[in-house]
């Protein structure tokens, strides 16, 4: 496993992670009365553009490579990144559903904005995760692919 292709991951991870903070604090220059919890919808549309178009580009400028055709079965750090970040995704999503049916009377327990949250958080932790994941384990994910 190359090193160099675990650091342009950890880069491109840190990338991502940062416009969506990024997406947090720069629409309120632009939009009046915007905040995360109060135009939520807002948010959530200028975060998927953001990470999207962010995601697109990386893609297109790092050209992960792809897992060797001799080993189907192993993966290369790119998919085991996706697996990683996607779970964290889900699991955030999942524990963000936690607050929902208490009756605390918060305007961040309404119904998507709890749910939404949880996953963009859990999407950040997989984006920390991940790289930290693979670079402990490499020595394991490289003998899995011989």
């Amino acid at each position: 496993m190359k090193e160099a292709e675990l650091r342009r991951l950890l880069a491109a991870n840190l990338l991502c992670a940062v416009s969506i903070v990024l997406t947090a604090l720069v629409p309120a220059l632009f939009l009046d009365g915007f905040s995360v919890l109060g135009t939520h919808l807002t948010w959530l549309c200028v975060c998927s553009v953001c990470v999207s178009v962010l995601s697109i580009s990386l893609c297109l400028i790092l050209k992960p490579s792809p897992s060797s055709k001799r080993s189907s079965l192993a993966m290369s750090i790119w998919e085991n990144s996706l697996q990683i970040t996607t779970m964290c995704s889900i699991l955030g999503g999942w524990f963000g559903a936690f607050p929902i049916p208490l009756d605390w009377d918060r305007p961040w327990q309404v119904w998507p904005i709890s749910c939404s949250l949880g996953a963009t958080f859990g999407y950040m932790a997989g984006l920390i995760i991940a790289p930290l994941w693979i670079h402990w384990n490499r020595k394991q994910l490289t003998y899995k692919s011989r």
